[in-house]
């Protein structure tokens, strides 16, 4: 991926840590030009997100954070 040419990275929201979120988060964070959140209702998947990214966390510890969804107050 190439790098883009901004001063800072660019932030980015990412709704979903399954496999899929999972790999899209760690090609985004892994490259430096990106601040990825991700967003997803289960703990489960955002823990394993974050250990299976856990080189791209040490290395800028800022670069993958997660959220967890409430799940409780979900509009009708």
């Amino acid at each position: 991926m190439p790098a883009l040419s901004t001063a800072r990275p660019t932030r980015v929201a990412l709704l979903g840590a399954g496999h899929i979120g999972q790999t899209i988060a760690g090609l985004l964070a892994g490259c430096g030009d990106y601040h990825v959140t991700v967003v997803d209702r289960s703990a489960t998947a955002l823990a394993r997100l974050l250990a299976a990214n856990a080189a791209a966390a040490a290395a800028s510890p800022a670069t993958i954070r997660t959220l967890q969804a409430d799940t409780e107050h979900a509009a009708a």
